[in-house]
C-alpha cells in the first residue's frame, strides 16, 4: 500500500511543484557553511565530475589542523577504481583553485578532490605543483536539503495554490499531512547519511550540537562537534569544556577583571586546560564574527549552551543507556541528575 508520503512525492514529480520553483536561485552559503554541509553529506557521496568521471566519496576525512587543504586523511573513488587517499579541498568558486594559489602550493600537494558551488565564465582546471591533475566536482546546492533562497519570504503564494484552494478542508489536511510525512523522511535521509558518513554516535553527538545552537548559532555548534569529534573529546575528558571553549574562540583573550571572583576561577581553570592544546588547534578556531550573541539572554547564552554540550559528551555512555529505555521516564531522569561541575 502506497504511504501517504510516497503520494507526496508522486504528487510532487506529476505537478511539478517543487520549493525550487518558486524562487530565482538558492542563497550561497558562506565557505564555512558548504564545508560543513559537506562534511555532514548533505549533498551525498556520489557526484559526476566536471569532466564526466564518476567520483564517490569513500571516506570525508578529517578536519585539517594544519596549512593546506580542508580536509585530510580523505578517500574517493573514481570511476569504479581502487580507493585514492589524500586531502580535499573546498571552495565557492572554481577559479579559486588557481586565485588562492593552490597550484604553487606544496601543501596541497596530496588533495585529490576539489569541491565548489559556483563556476566561471571560462573553463578552469586544478593541479598541484607537481602538475598533477585534481579532480572537480561542482555542487548543486538545488539538490541538498534545506537550501534557502537569500530572501526568503514569510509568505508567498505557490504553484501549489491553484490545485488546493478548491478542495474540501479534509483533503487540504491530508495532503498536509502527506507533506509533514514527506518532510519528515527527508530529515530521517539526512540523518542516516551523516550515520554512513561518521557512524551512529558521531551523527547523533553533531545533531544535538547543531540543536543547542538554536536557529542564530546553529552553524558554529555544528563545526564544534565536526573539528573535535565526540571520540577526541571522551578521550580528553578532563579537558573537554575547554577544548571546546577554546575552539568556540571564547578563551582567545579571557579579561579576569571584569569577572566576579567565582567565575574568575572557573575561567582561569578553563584557560589552564586549554592553552596546552591551544597551538595544535589554532587553524580550527572559529571566527568570533560566526557567534550570534547580540540580544541573547544570559539564561539562554550561547557559552551555557556549549557548557551543557561538554556535559553530555563526558556522559554520553549513561545518555546512551537512557535513550534505550523504552520509558521515557530514563531519559527524564538522567537530565534531570545532570550537573555542570
Amino acid at each position: 500500500m502506497t504511504s501517504l508520503a510516497e503520494r507526496y512525492a508522486q504528487m510532487r514529480e506529476t505537478s511539478r511543484i517543487r520549493e525550487r520553483a518558486l524562487f530565482a536561485s538558492p542563497r550561497i552559503p558562506s565557505e564555512l557553511e558548504l564545508q560543513a554541509r559537506w562534511f555532514a553529506g548533505e549533498f551525498g557521496r556520489r557526484f559526476v565530475g566536471t569532466a564526466g568521471e564518476q567520483i564517490d566519496i569513500v571516506q570525508f576525512g578529517t578536519w585539517n589542523r594544519e596549512a593546506g587543504p580542508d580536509f585530510r586523511d580523505a578517500a574517493i573513488r573514481v570511476n569504479n577504481g581502487e580507493p585514492i587517499r589524500g586531502c580535499i579541498e573546498i571552495d565557492l568558486l572554481d577559479r579559486s583553485w588557481e586565485t588562492h594559489g593552490h597550484a604553487a602550493n606544496p601543501a596541497f600537494e596530496e588533495t585529490v578532490l576539489h569541491v565548489f558551488v559556483q563556476r566561471s565564465d571560462r573553463e578552469f582546471f586544478a593541479r598541484t605543483a607537481s602538475n598533477r591533475h585534481v579532480p572537480q566536482v561542482c555542487l548543486d546546492l538545488l539538490g541538498a536539503a534545506d537550501v534557502l533562497p537569500a530572501h526568503f519570504p514569510l509568505a508567498r503564494p505557490g504553484r501549489c495554490q491553484a490545485p488546493l484552494k478548491d478542495l474540501p478542508e479534509e483533503r487540504v489536511r491530508t495532503v498536509l499531512d502527506a507533506a509533514a510525512q514527506f518532510r519528515l523522511q527527508q530529515k530521517a535521509q539526512r540523518i542516516r547519511s551523516k550515520i554512513e558518513a561518521h557512524g551512529r554516535d558521531e551523527a547523533l553527538f553533531q545533531e544535538i550540537a547543531g540543536a543547542l545552537g538554536y536557529k542564530e548559532n546553529k552553524l558554529p555548534f555544528t563545526l564544534l562537534a565536526q573539528r573535535l569529534p565526540l571520540r577526541l573529546l571522551r578521550e580528553n575528558a578532563r579537558d573537554c569544556e575547554a577544548l571546546l571553549f577554546g575552539v568556540a574562540g571564547f578563551l582567545e583573550k579571557p579579561d579576569m577583571e571584569v569577572y566576579k571572583k567565582s567565575t574568575r576561577e572557573y575561567v582561569r581553570r578553563l584557560w589552564d586546560q586549554w592553552w596546552p592544546h591551544r597551538d595544535a588547534l589554532r587553524r580550527l578556531i572559529l571566527p568570533g564574527k560566526l557567534w550570534r550573541i547580540t540580544a541573547t539572554r544570559p539564561l539562554n547564552h550561547p557559552q551555557r549552551r556549549l557548557a551543557a554540550l561538554a556535559v553530555l559528551a563526558c556522559q554520553w555512555s549513561r545518555l546512551l543507556r537512557a535513550s534505550g529505555k523504552s520509558s521515557v521516564a530514563a531519559a527524564r531522569d538522567f537530565f534531570r541528575q545532570l550537573e555542570h561541575a
